[in-house]
């Protein structure tokens, strides 16, 4: 979903030069926001966090903007399916070309737009190129929080573990359950929006170079592929943990069974040579090991 400010609602000190203020809102929760003030950007995704939480409130997001941004249009696009969970927040500079050149570029961290007519839609198009981009590093930005949350809460196993040779600092159930949080922080790699290049760029492949320049220069690529090392890592960590875990039942299991078989071999033994009653002692020892069903 787009929302455009005309100029004679957006902010003189964000709109440069009387430019309308542009908000993307991608149905993955993400919004990119072009040249708003502080106060309009907390509005808008207000709205939007309302309407990923089901809040009546929110059921119809294109009214409640439309009040707003007073006579802002709100532009084509589906109902935004977002789900809130956290929020991040990434920030970069953008100004207009002074050359007189009419294409949009990145250039030393900052992105240079390129001004268009008012009948053309060129701007718009420009500015949604970059957004796609900036929509997969925030999406990813989150995904590393989550990631360094949860392998901060296990770096200590490894160190407990090397200490004292035992793994009797975490249960069976923990230990699966950080196993099922690895996999479930891995499935990152599903999300089309974070590792795929949008299908939007099938339909409009001039603007692609855009959109991977500033892909490459947030080296969302490179990022991923840290992700995956650091999961894989430590979901090796985690087998290991459970390899020692397994074996400690194993050895206590096996051991019981010698100790049961070893008191077996004494009872009959001590039946044998006449040291126990016909049954009656061997019933009682058998009912104190074994509890009495009664």
């Amino acid at each position: 979903m787009h929302v455009r400010l005309p100029p004679t609602l957006a902010p003189a000190e964000a709109a440069r030069d009387d430019a309308p203020a542009d908000a993307f809102v991608f149905d993955s929760g993400a919004v990119v926001l072009w040249g708003m003030t502080w106060e309009q950007e907390r509005a808008l995704i207000d709205v939007v966090r309302g309407f990923a939480r089901g809040e009546p409130s929110a059921r119809a997001p294109r009214s409640l903007l439309s009040r707003l941004f007073a006579s802002a249009p709100v532009l084509a696009g589906p109902e935004p399916a977002v789900v809130a969970k956290a929020e991040q927040t990434e920030a970069m500079d953008w100004v207009y070309r002074t050359d007189g050149n009419r294409t949009s570029e990145l250039r030393r961290d900052v992105i240079r737009v390129a001004r268009a007519d008012e009948q053309s839609d060129d701007e718009v198009l420009d500015r949604l190129a970059f957004s796609y981009a900036l929509m997969q590093t925030v999406k990813l930005a989150h995904v590393e929080e989550q990631v360094d949350t949860t392998l901060d809460a296990m770096r200590g196993m490894s160190v407990q573990l090397a200490r004292t040779g035992r793994a009797n600092f975490i249960s069976y159930v923990q230990l699966n359950q950080h196993i099922g949080q690895v996999m479930q922080l891995r499935e990152f790699n599903l999300d089309s929006d974070i590792v795929e290049t949008p299908d939007y760029f099938w339909e409009d492949s001039a603007r692609e170079e855009m959109y991977q320049r500033l892909h490459r220069e947030l080296e969302i690529t490179p990022r991923s592929a840290m992700l995956n090392r650091k999961l894989s890592l430590t979901q090796e960590s985690l087998q290991n943990v459970n390899a020692v875990i397994v074996n400690v039942h194993s050895t206590r299991l096996e051991a019981n069974i010698l100790y049961f078989v070893a008191f077996e071999a004494c009872l009959s033994a001590a039946h044998l040579f006449g040291f126990l009653p016909e049954g009656g002692l061997k019933l009682l020892l058998v009912d104190l090991l074994y509890g009495s069903g009664g």
